[in-house]
């Protein structure tokens, strides 16, 4: 559980994913980015967001998801200004992730949750997320701790660090990256999480049926 001190957003969240949307809040101004990081695998319809290079242990959302692909996307703010204080025309950061389930909009959003939390217990702008510690966020499919785990193995030649590096410092650069275990074919989806490190909530969109069309992880930028 964790508490932001500025008003934690609740919904609205697909106006985070309008590429070239300008935005104005006290603390920053900038214009979105939209940034595609293909497929992910959810063989089991069991999603799970972490810091994939501190916390291998994966607890899912208690909302499935259905099994399959869906593809994921970064909201990215691209920032003109931080509190008044101009930035470097190369300043990004991650806004929001997003995986896109379904066509239709949104209309409600609920706090995705793991087992035994209740969104009934908080009050104010407490919430419940995931503790970030290297700067990262990630989707994956809950059964993917043995995937991550050699992943991140010293002696891997896909480690998540390395992989966001060289997108990075790819001629196209690039936040966030795609990651596949060659082992059990799971795949990570991993990018930096906004300011860094912190407790950060996600959320489940529905659409006017009821179906879960959108889980967004909200980094607090905007």
């Amino acid at each position: 559980m964790s508490e932001t001190p500025r008003t934690l957003r609740t919904g609205g969240f697909d106006e985070l994913f309008v590429a070239g949307r300008k935005v104005e809040t006290p603390r920053v101004s900038a214009t979105i980015e939209l940034v595609g990081l293909g497929e992910l695998a959810l063989p089991t319809g069991r999603l799970s967001a972490c810091d994939p290079m501190v916390f291998w242990e994966l607890e899912p959302f208690t909302v499935e998801l259905p099994a399959g692909s869906h593809p994921v996307r970064l909201s990215v703010a691209l920032l003109d200004s931080v509190h008044g204080q101009a930035q470097p025309s190369a300043h990004r950061r991650v806004a929001a992730a997003q995986v896109l389930v379904g066509a239709s909009p949104a209309v409600s959003w609920e706090m995705a949750v793991t087992e035994g939390q209740d969104p009934a217990t908080l009050t104010g702008d407490l919430y419940f997320g995931y503790g970030v510690d290297a700067g990262t966020g990630a989707f994956i499919d809950a059964s993917g701790s043995k995937a991550l785990d050699r992943i991140n193995d010293a002696d891997s030649e896909h480690d998540l660090e390395d992989a966001l590096a060289v997108a990075a410092a790819g001629p196209e650069p690039r936040l966030g990256a795609n990651v596949t275990d060659e082992v059990s074919g799971l795949n990570v989806v991993v990018f930096p999480s906004g300011w860094g490190d912190g407790v950060y909530p996600t959320w489940i969109g529905r659409d006017a049926s009821g179906a879960v069309v959108s889980v967004v992880t909200d980094f607090h930028v905007l």
